[in-house]
């Protein structure tokens, strides 16, 4: 996933409700445990 589709998806999510949420920050940060 690349800088691109991180900014549509955050975009998109931000388009809802004007807040980015930590699912969707997560998400495109792909953050391994």
């Amino acid at each position: 996933m690349g800088p691109d589709a991180i900014s549509k998806t955050w975009t998109k999510d931000l388009e809802k409700d004007g807040k980015l949420s930590i699912d969707t920050l997560l998400e495109t940060l792909d953050i391994e445990e």
